[in-house]
């Protein structure tokens, strides 16, 4: 038996890095514009008013807000919408040519940024306030014997990480696998990294390569082997949302379809807010998947890490049962 912990971007935004879509798209905002976001200016092509390009530069047009920033983007999601909206439509072959070098510049340029803002952050920018919770949970799983394996969402170094916040030391660094890819191998000019939509036959043909299927670098390696062997597996930093799906939704119904006479997994799912407590929870059922027999078949808990820094009260309590469980392994 074995703990797995599993971070999406939750985990590096709780650590007080500007990881976020909208931190990349918002580098063309502020006095100082470093134009990392690509789609700045409007697609001046034949195809204007139907490229991908364009699409974005109407949409951060349309959210930005009085300062010139948007608040919220999720990348993945309108490029869905983007492939989506060409379904039954004939797209010419050279629309089709544009759009996949507007990706691919998309790509390029968000590993450009993520790369800068890795070597900022760890030279010369001082750090915002970190989720204390993130720095107790990753310093009990450095004392758990059982720890051995790390799937990252992320695209950044999770080693980097596990040293400066888990006091991990460099011969004990549990095994990690990037299923995206990582900003550490490849280059700038031919990044490894996996941006994209999850597969779906209603997305014409012409844009399967917006499908991370189709990405060499995707690679989710033993994560469904991983996943059933553990008995405590820890998610930190995902939203369990409809792009998680294909990656969990079978984990999750093969958990609360085993008999009964099965030992319990501890299942702990990181979050921070109230509001995204509940999220997690109605995405989990949307995998049609009900809380209650999760409950009833795991010991089943989704952790507010800010009520548990600052309130002695349930999701506290958990966090200090998880963390003595840990380190009494």
């Amino acid at each position: 038996m074995s703990t797995v912990l599993v971070i999406g971007n939750g985990f590096d935004l709780a650590l007080g890095y500007d990881s976020a879509y909208s931190h990349f798209a918002n580098t063309w905002a502020g006095s100082i514009r470093h134009f990392y976001w690509p789609f700045k200016n409007s697609d001046d092509s034949k195809f204007q008013s139907e490229s991908l390009h364009q699409y974005f530069f109407n949409y951060f047009i349309s959210q930005r807000e009085d300062n010139g920033s948007v608040r919220w983007l999720d990348i993945e999601t309108e490029l869905y919408n983007y492939a989506k909206s060409k379904q039954g439509k004939r797209i010419p072959d050279n629309l089709v040519s544009q759009d996949k070098w507007s990706f691919d510049c998309l790509v390029r340029s968000l590993h450009h940024y993520l790369l800068r803002h890795e070597e900022l952050k760890y030279k010369h920018i001082p750090p915002k306030g970190e989720d204390k919770c993130i720095i107790e949970l990753l310093k009990a799983l450095r004392r758990d014997r059982s720890f051995n394996k790390v799937y990252s969402f992320n695209y950044t170094d999770l080693k980097k990480r596990l040293i400066k916040y888990g006091e991990f030391i460099e011969g004990a660094i549990p095994q990690i696998k990037y299923v995206h890819g990582s900003i550490g191998i490849g280059s700038e000019t031919n990044p490894q990294i996996v941006l994209g939509i999850n597969a779906d036959s209603s997305i014409p043909i012409e844009y399967s390569f917006l499908q991370k299927i189709n990405n060499p670098y995707a690679d989710a390696g033993d994560l469904a082997k991983d996943l059933a062997d553990a008995d405590e597996i820890i998610f930190y930093g995902l939203s369990m949302g409809i792009v998680d799906f294909e990656y969990f939704s079978s984990f999750f119904h093969n958990v609360v379809n085993a008999p009964f006479t099965t030992a319990k997994k501890h299942i702990t799912i990181f979050t921070r807010g109230e509001k995204n407590v509940y999220s997690i929870g109605r995405n989990i059922s949307d995998m049609g998947v009900a809380l209650r027999d999760l409950k009833e078949h795991a010991h089943f808990n989704i952790i507010d890490s800010h009520e548990a820094e600052f309130d002695d009260n349930g999701h506290y309590t958990q966090l200090h049962k998880l963390i003595d469980r840990l380190i009494s392994k």
